[in-house]
């Protein structure tokens, strides 16, 4: 073989179904080769993973670049997000378009789609999100021609009134079976309404506003319960659901009554992985305030738990990067009722997976390649291009240090202040970053001066959801 530009030796190359010690061969943005060690002896550069693994980047399912919401904007732009993402071995992103008002979707969809094109450093597909909810008919007129543009997968909300996101039942279903008959899939944001929102402002009512009441604004059963009408929705209209950031013990349990003969599926986020409601009672709990918050021990092994025998199929960030300046104002205001939900994670997804799910023996490595990047690819259409490591598929390679300490925070961000993880220890961390064949990021910093990222279509196709776990 003649003409590599780059060989990867000496490394542990990890796929969703095998782990082996093997050499990846890489000409253009695409991989040539995967052969047994030391098959291939030229290239015009060697790239030594000795002691490491090499691991499909990651495919963050849940990203929100520069996206408003509750009157706050995030602190950074897409290059200063897809940068981060590039160094924690991130190298793909499924970001939110949520409906602007006097845009059709998909007039939307194009306009982010030319934004990230000028500043990803990272390729990207989008979820689309309808908020024009009293024009129905309009938005399932739209579902073929995005689907047929490249985008073929979802978002709709089961909460927030006052935001115009949230969606009746009736809609709901009208929407996920549209969606479904063009061959794509509906993310739910599953949180009952009326419980929900009323509770919660029972509660600040009550003078309960400090962050440490957070969860109980939002108990278990209110995103249990709208999951279970979700799964029932989509059952009885045989819809291809999934659910977004899922961060209850309930969920797991009902997706196992509902999941065989169904494509159905969990997603679940990094920080549903790793703390507890206890966050809420450190002093920076209030920039802790997402949705669904933080719960308790029970949850986060049984997520892990699902993740182990695929109940829960893949990770998402729900990267969000509100910093104090959004936060501060308006919890001195009036607590948790006044604080922007989110906070960064595109960056963290590989090396906190490994930390809580490989070393503490919860997972391997061929199950962390497969909730991180294969089946996301699989689900949302771009596999084999992307989520795995073998010939024809693109170059998106993490060379991955399994005994490289590292302390997280935000540190890692450019234009983010906040983080869940500040000051969290861990043993594993992205020794290198290849996107599409190009070395992007290189022992925690961006080498690679100038933005690459472009547009990947999902593809739709017959069957492409069966047989993921």
């Amino acid at each position: 073989m003649e003409n590599i530009d780059y060989l990867i030796r000496g490394g542990i190359v990890v796929n969703s179904n095998f782990e082996k010690q093997a050499d990846v061969a890489i000409q253009g943005e695409k991989i040539v080769a995967v052969t047994e060690p030391n098959t291939i002896k030229n290239a015009k550069e060697i790239i030594d993973a000795s002691g490491c693994y090499v691991l499909p980047g990651a495919i963050d399912t849940h990203t929100h670049f520069e996206e408003p919401f509750q009157g706050c904007v995030p602190n950074e732009d897409w290059g200063a997000g897809t940068r981060a993402a590039c160094i924690g071995g991130t190298t793909f992103v499924f970001n939110f378009v949520i409906q602007s008002k006097n845009l059709s979707l998909t007039e939307d969809i194009a306009n982010h789609k030319a934004r990230a094109s000028a500043l990803s450093y990272i390729d990207f597909n989008f979820h689309g999100v309808f908020t024009n909810l009293k024009d129905m008919e309009s938005n399932l007129k739209e579902i073929e021609g995005i689907i047929d543009g490249g985008v073929s997968s979802f978002k709709e909300f089961m909460i927030y009134t006052e935001e115009g996101l949230a969606v009746d039942d009736w809609n709901l279903m009208l929407i996920m079976k549209e969606i479904t008959k063009r061959g794509g899939i509906l993310g739910v944001h599953a949180e009952n309404c009326s419980i929900g929102e009323n509770l919660t402002k029972a509660i600040a009512a009550s003078g309960k506003i400090d962050a440490k009441y957070w969860p109980l604004a939002k108990p278990n059963f209110v995103e249990a319960e709208a999951v279970n009408r979700a799964f029932m929705i989509a059952e009885y209209t045989n819809s291809n659901i999934y659910i977004v950031h899922t961060s209850t013990h309930e969920a797991v349990d009902l997706i196992g009554k509902y999941k065989y003969g169904n494509n159905f599926f969990l997603e679940t986020c990094p920080h549903y992985l790793t703390f507890t409601k206890d966050k809420y009672l450190d002093e920076d709990g209030k920039y802790q305030v997402i949705s669904p918050p933080l719960r308790d021990k029970e949850d986060l092994e049984e997520l892990w738990k699902g993740l182990a025998n695929g109940r829960v199929s893949f990770i998402g960030s729900d990267h969000n990067a509100y910093g104090k300046e959004s936060k501060d104002p308006g919890y001195a205001e009036s607590g948790f009722m006044g604080v922007a939900n989110g906070q960064p994670g595109v960056f963290e997804i590989i090396t906190v997976v490994y930390n809580e799910g490989v070393r503490k023996n919860r997972i391997d490595m061929s199950r962390l390649v497969e909730i991180t990047s294969t089946n996301a690819a699989k689900i949302f259409g771009i596999f084999p291009k992307k989520g795995i490591i073998a010939p024809g598929s693109d170059a998106d390679i993490v060379i991955f240090d399994p005994n490289k300490k590292e302390t997280l925070g935000f540190k890692w961000y450019e234009q983010a202040d906040t983080s869940f993880y500040e000051g969290m220890e861990v043993v594993g961390f992205p020794k290198m970053t290849i996107v599409k064949g190009t070395v992007v990021a290189k022992e925690g910093k961006i080498i690679q001066k100038e933005p690459n990222g472009k547009f990947v279509p999902s593809t739709v196709r017959a069957n492409m959801y069966q047989g993921i776990s």
